[in-house]
């Protein structure tokens, strides 16, 4: 250390310790700084919240639209395939409409940060939906009107609840 001149205003009696050698401080580049306050998200879960926001915005309601304009459209089977199919597709379609509920809902009644309401209507979603993919699996085994239909839209209608409690 090495002393330099006294600061003005201040006597000579404050003196600047200053180091022998000046310190250099490394270099940080902006993508560092923005790395640093915003982390980014790798790749694959990109990739997984990419195929979430396809699965819940467009795969879900062409499916349940399509499939009810199909059962409407055609003669019903009664079989336990059949019967377990629109089980599971009635199921999907609960909460798809659960889903646009609380999308207009909240468009009316600000939600706060882990709302207890928010929360059940997730939780009523995912159930509505899971058990829609566990009928609707146990439909696939036979020909039916809604086979691909009610797995489809069920875990579809699953992909939209996972990613609305994952963006809360």
């Amino acid at each position: 250390m090495r002393l330099e001149e006294p600061m003005r205003g201040l006597g000579s009696a404050h003196l600047i310790a200053t180091p022998a050698q000046p310190q250099r401080y490394p270099v940080v580049h902006r993508a560092d700084i923005m790395r640093t306050r915003w982390p980014v998200m790798n790749l694959s879960t990109q990739m997984f919240f990419a195929v979430l926001v396809g699965l819940g915005y467009l795969v879900a309601p062409v499916m349940l639209i399509w499939g009810w304009v199909r059962w409407v459209r055609s003669a019903k089977q009664r079989n336990l395939a059949s019967i377990l199919s629109f089980m599971g597709f009635f199921l999907a379609t609960a909460s798809g409409l659960l889903a646009i509920f609380l999308i207009v809902y909240a468009q009316i009644h600000r939600f706060g940060y882990y709302d207890p309401l928010l929360m059940r209507i997730f939780k009523t979603g995912v159930l509505l939906s899971g058990a829609g993919v566990v009928f609707a699996v146990g439909g696939v085994w036979k020909t039916n009107l809604l086979r691909w239909h009610a797995p489809i839209s069920a875990v579809s209608t699953l992909a939209f609840w996972l990613m609305a409690a994952a963006g809360e």
